[in-house]
């Protein structure tokens, strides 16, 4: 799906250097690499949507952990193949609001000279006689109950995301002149089902729709599943989709879309055959492009050019930068039999100029051309073989007397000409004075120079774009305050962070929106600045704060904070910095108000004693950040987990060890048996992504904090926090299936030691983890 655009000729590997590339499958996103060869600068038109869904809120819905690294190999392949990072977006773990509006802002970003790849992984599903596919977003709520058939489907489908109407349909109203789909949501699964497959509720997650103006690759076949893992493959961290898929474009990114999927169709169906006990698992391609809109009457996802043209490939051939044999565009590689790698496919520096440079004259007969280079290198690399090639140029010339092969006199002055007009301009860094020299000689020699000249500059642009958008999202991040994301976005609506400003604003709306801003009917001026500032949120929940302790000591009373309300900060109406100053000064107000003796209400006080001190000489280790380690009632993996130990947790006292490896251990209030391979000897504790000091917040006055063996109510309560409680020091936090946010490990002076809900815990700036 790429327009022509100049280049260079490039190489064709031979059948064997193709066929051990092809051995090539890789298991991680880490390990993705474009090696085949592509022309970077005619992707400038080239835009993807990559969405994923691998944590589902409901607790009826599996989460899907591959579908974020299948998400982040299809990223560093797109990246690898020239598209430009302003025009990836990535969108994780969405709500279907938030999915719906970042597809808004990315179809903004779209032409009709534009060209659309799409990428979802993650739950679908289908219904019968509809024709339309749907996504499931992770804040879909599976239970219907009740009501006829037709109503139950009703209720599910506006529940979730129809990717027929509002993906593809909102995208196809900017014209792009191509639009594919990679749709890998293809897995047959009942609700809450164990198996890691991507579909929900129905028989198929997905029906054939041929859609007009667009290819759609599915990954199975209607009422198949598609493997997540091969057998005895334990370190594949990869769909076996999605890693046939990018395998086969890293080694060849221009392959027609065709022939991608046969190449595609046939490995995977091999694989899930021999490699997965005779599964079936045929991949599907629907096209229904307009050819009449590709330049070449063909489509890819990248093109590479080849002799000027740029092209799609077919499926055996492999073409890399150089002759037959991949090489990074700034090496220069002089052993015998390679040839170094040709102009037009990655602008290099200025090594590689002057390799571009050499190759367009090293075979030239005229001396003069020779000459120039090493009037432009006197020092060069080719320095040597430059002016040994002169000297059996001038040795050839001396020796032919024939008149007739001697130079023209006006070809020599405008090849003077020619090379004193690049020679002036070669070294600048404006392009525009560049392609002043292809305008005047559009045939010169010079030209496959200009052309990686100029690539090297627009690609150095980009890059200083790049590096100013980055210091604006870390100006963003230091402030981290909803105007600073917001200004970030308005610049940079695509860019490399936005997914991530779009997370803090969220992040932002949960913690300090109040809980009165949604569904409220009617609001007056102040109260919709308050929700639609959420700065003036995170004051309103201090202000609530202050009032709820100056009410609980008897200074002030429920009459006289709702005058307050309306006598003052509703006067302020829709007025942003009225209404801050308002809620601050009633802040100190509340916080300094003299005292009215009442009688205090008691304190709560623990039921709990304190737990013992963590002072053993052990830690956990080789567990997942994003894990925890379980501790059982007995040394056998069949007993019953009552408690569990942070994947960072230090202090570990370790008893007696069995001989299959089993060890009793204690750490505060937790003991019990653990398998001895995680623990090892050390007290450095690694700081995680929740490491650091955190306060209780949001919980009943009158009641405490519970703290518990394990990360759930399913886990015994060992402790209690005030609900004032400060310095509590989180360890780590772990996301916990049914619970919205995260449960910590925590531990306090009072004693208190365990995990919590973090919910009621958040650091110095306010922040959950959530």
């Amino acid at each position: 799906m790429r327009r022509p655009a100049a280049g260079a000729a490039l190489a064709v590997l031979g059948a064997a250097s193709a066929a051990q590339s092809q051995d090539v499958l890789y298991k991680n996103f880490s390990e993705v690499q474009v090696t085949g060869a592509v022309t970077a600068t005619s992707s400038a038109n080239s835009h993807a949507l990559i969405m994923y869904n691998a944590e589902y809120e409901h607790p009826g819905i599996s989460d899907l952990p591959v579908t974020e690294n299948d998400a982040k190999a299809i990223q560093k392949l797109f990246e690898g193949m020239g598209y430009p990072a302003r025009n990836i977006t990535l969108i994780e773990n969405s709500s279907k609001a938030a999915m719906k509006r970042a597809v808004f802002e990315f179809t903004a970003g779209l032409t009709e000279e534009s060209t659309v790849v799409i990428y979802y992984s993650g739950h679908g599903i289908s219904f019968g006689g509809d024709s339309r596919n749907y996504i499931v977003p992770v804040d879909l709520d599976p239970e219907v109950s009740g009501g006829a058939r037709e109503l139950r489907a009703r209720i599910f489908k506006d529940r979730a995301v129809n990717f027929n109407d509002d993906i593809l349909g909102t995208i196809k109203l900017a014209g792009p002149k191509g639009l594919v789909v990679f749709y890998d949501a293809c897995r047959n699964s009942p609700i809450a089902s164990d198996d890691s497959t991507k579909s929900v509720g129905s028989e198929s997650s997905f029906v054939p729709a041929k859609i007009q103006g667009t290819a759609v690759f599915y990954s199975a076949r209607q009422g198949e599943t598609s493997l997540a893992s091969l057998d005895r493959e334990n370190d594949a961290n990869l769909s076996v989709y999605t890693r046939v898929l990018v395998s086969k474009l890293a080694q060849n990114p221009t392959m027609r879309l065709s022939d991608l999927h046969a190449t595609v169709q046939s490995d995977v169906s091999k694989l899930a055959r021999e490699k997965a006990g005779g599964h079936r698992q045929q991949p599907v391609f629907e096209d229904e492009l307009d050819y009449s809109r590709s330049d070449h009457n063909e489509f890819c996802l990248a093109t590479v050019t080849v002799n000027g043209v740029a092209r799609c490939t077919g499926r055996d051939e492999i073409l890399t930068p150089g002759g037959g044999r991949i090489e990074n565009a700034a090496i220069t590689d002089t052993s015998p039999g390679v040839t170094p790698g040709t102009p037009g496919v990655v602008a290099g520096g200025k090594a590689d100029t002057e390799r571009l440079y050499w190759e367009s004259v090293k075979d030239s007969d005229d001396p003069r051309e020779v000459q120039s280079y090493l009037d432009l290198y006197p020092q060069g690399f080719f320095a040597p073989i430059a002016k040994l090639r002169m000297d059996r140029l001038r040795t050839a010339a001396q020796s032919d007397p024939e008149p007739d092969h001697r130079p023209d006199q006006r070809s020599d002055q405008r090849t003077l000409a020619e090379a004193a007009f690049w020679n002036s301009v070669k070294d600048m860094d404006d392009a525009e004075m560049i392609r002043l020299y292809i305008a005047q000689y559009p045939d010169g020699q010079f030209r496959p120079l200009a052309e990686a000249r100029i690539a090297q500059i627009e690609n150095a642009a980009v890059d200083a774009r790049q590096v100013e958008a980055m210091q604006v999202y870390q100006t963003a991040l230091a402030a981290d305050t909803q105007a600073a994301y917001q200004s970030y976005l308005n610049t940079y609506p695509a860019g490399e962070h936005a997914s991530a400003a779009r997370s803090h604003l969220t992040r932002m709306q949960s913690l300090h929106q109040p809980s009165w801003c949604r569904g409220a009917a009617s609001l007056n001026g102040a109260e919709r600045a308050i929700c639609d500032n959420y700065e003036l949120g995170r004051l309103d929940t201090s202000l609530n704060a202050a009032y709820g302790a100056a009410k609980a000591q008897g200074r002030v009373t429920a009459s006289d904070q709702s005058n307050w309300r309306t006598n003052v900060r509703d006067a302020c109406g829709m007025v942003p910095s009225c209404v801050a100053q308002a809620s601050r000064d009633r802040i100190n107000h509340l916080q300094t108000a003299a005292y009215r003796p009442t009688a205090p209400s008691p304190s709560p006080t623990s039921r709990y004693n304190a737990c013992p001190a963590s002072n053993g000489d052990w830690r956990v280790q080789g567990v997942s950040t994003g894990d925890w380690l379980n501790v059982r009632s007995a040394g056998r993996s069949s007993a019953k987990a009552i408690g569990a130990l942070g994947y960072n947790d230090v202090g570990i006292s370790v008893g007696t060890c069995q001989s299959d490896g089993w060890c009793q251990v204690r750490m505060g209030c937790i003991t019990g048996y653990t398998f001895g391979k995680y623990l090892g000897r050390g007290r450095s504790q690694a700081s995680g992504a929740y490491t650091g000091a955190y306060h209780v917040v949001d919980h009943p006055l009158n009641e405490l904090l519970n703290v518990r063996t394990g990360p759930g109510t399913n886990f015994p309560v060992v402790g209690e926090l005030a609900p004032t409680a400060t310095n509590v020091q989180v360890g780590d936090c772990q996301r916990v299936k049914g619970w919205k946010l995260r449960w910590c490990t925590v531990q306090h002076a009072s004693g208190a030691a365990g995990w919590a809900y973090g919910q009621y815990l958040a650091n110095q700036w306010g922040q959950k983890p959530n």
